[in-house]
């Protein structure tokens, strides 16, 4: 038996000289090393590293369409066809934290008939109950029957009632007749009395009026309406997909912020500005336009400011601007000494646009490539005049 320590590395080095472990050659047969751990942890990474190019090349080949139009200065271009959008996953900002539709403070509180004057609350009711008594004394004095909250709610109970049947411009009388009008009307309260509640109706004092009136349009019913207002936001709780637009109220009467739209059914109104809720039409939030400021300055309209203006890019036509692209150039400085003479348009003005493709180059393509219908779908000249690019807002 050998002793470990008589072992003598020299003798190997001597016998196997000859050898050289890192010697290259041709003549014996190819060396082919074995897989160690070090090689398969490789392997594995540049399996991974395939797989993780794989969606790399698949978003670049999906997000460049290949027919499109470079703008005149060459740093837009313009694409016949939406590039794909691939599915992204939506902004946590963005998420919905409650459920829409009515909130727990609403939902708990519906119990009997009388839930239906949760959007009117008791101090709203108390304001009006107090500033109508203050007037009605005032006016008639010793003559003037006190109104409480009972009879308060009758009064708008019946002119709701009256608002679904339609009621709209319906003389009174005719409501409390004993032949044609509805009995519940009669049986809520007398004639008499609803004609008194609705000439003396009032939401604040009008003698502290003066001072406020002049800084703010709605200060006869502002108080109240700024309470009525946030008990709308506390009864519902809106979706994900939301409306704000204009309404115009009809109204005819005496009013400084009163609105003519010839556009509207009515013409004459109030007009206010709500959000809505664009599934179940709920009034979220409301504002009415009472008008300019009268404390902020006044401003020139677009239309003046351009006639005082003078020297400087004029706006011109989509006509001059297609008559400027055909005409050649000892030609223009003719026609637009013509085009001077013209009065200005008030409104959106046209301007040019580098940043923007030609028409005519873009209608040359298309008919070369039968796009005509991709065309007309994406540049619509004739109805809207005026081009669509997928760009993003540049804040111009």
């Amino acid at each position: 038996m050998s002793n470990l320590f008589d072992f003598d590395p020299r003798e190997d080095d001597e016998e196997e000289s000859d050898f050289d472990p890192f010697e290259t050659s041709t003549e014996d047969e190819e060396y082919l090393p074995e897989p160690s751990e070090n090689d398969e942890s490789s392997e594995y990474e540049s399996d991974d590293d395939v797989v993780d190019n794989e969606p790399q090349q698949h978003e670049t080949t999906c997000s460049e369409p290949k027919e499109f139009v470079l703008s005149k200065d060459g740093k837009y271009c313009y694409y016949f066809e939406p590039p794909p959008q691939l599915p992204n996953r939506s902004n946590a900002s963005l998420a919905l934290h409650e459920t829409p539709g009515p909130t727990l403070f609403a939902s708990s509180r519906c119990t009997d008939i009388l839930s239906s004057f949760l959007l009117f609350m008791e101090p709203i009711e108390k304001t009006i109950v107090e500033m109508t008594n203050l007037y009605g004394s005032r006016k008639y004095k010793e003559l003037w029957l006190p109104v409480d909250i009972a009879s308060l709610r009758a009064y708008y109970g019946l002119l709701i009632l009256a608002g679904v049947y339609r009621s709209h411009g319906q003389c009174i009388n005719e409501l409390w007749d004993d032949q044609t009008g509805p009995p519940i009307f009669r049986a809520t309260m007398t004639l008499k009395k609803f004609k008194l509640i609705n000439e003396c109706i009032r939401f604040d004092d009008k003698e502290q009026r003066k001072g406020i009136r002049s800084r703010d349009k709605l200060a006869p019913i502002r108080n109240v309406y700024d309470k009525w207002v946030n008990r709308l936001k506390m009864c519902y709780t809106v979706g994900k997909n939301v409306t704000v637009d204009e309404q115009l109220v009809p109204f005819r009467g005496r009013c400084p912020f009163t609105q003519y739209i010839p556009s509207k059914p009515h013409k004459y109104g109030i007009k206010i500005w709500r959000l809505c809720d664009a599934s179940t039409y709920y009034a979220w939030n409301l504002e009415v336009y009472t008008g300019r400021d009268r404390n902020c300055k006044a401003e020139m309209s677009l239309q003046e400011a351009l006639k005082d203006k003078p020297a400087g890019p004029r706006p011109i036509s989509i006509e001059e601007y297609r008559a400027r692209n055909l005409q050649k150039p000892q030609t223009q400085p003719a026609a637009f000494a013509e085009a001077k003479e013209k009065p200005l348009r008030a409104g959106l003005h046209h301007r040019i646009r580098r940043e923007l493709a030609d028409l005519y180059r873009v209608a040359a393509i298309a008919e070369k490539g039968n796009k005509v219908e991709i065309l007309k779908k994406i540049y619509k000249l004739k109805e809207e005049r005026r081009l669509h690019r997928s760009l993003k807002k540049k804040g111009i």
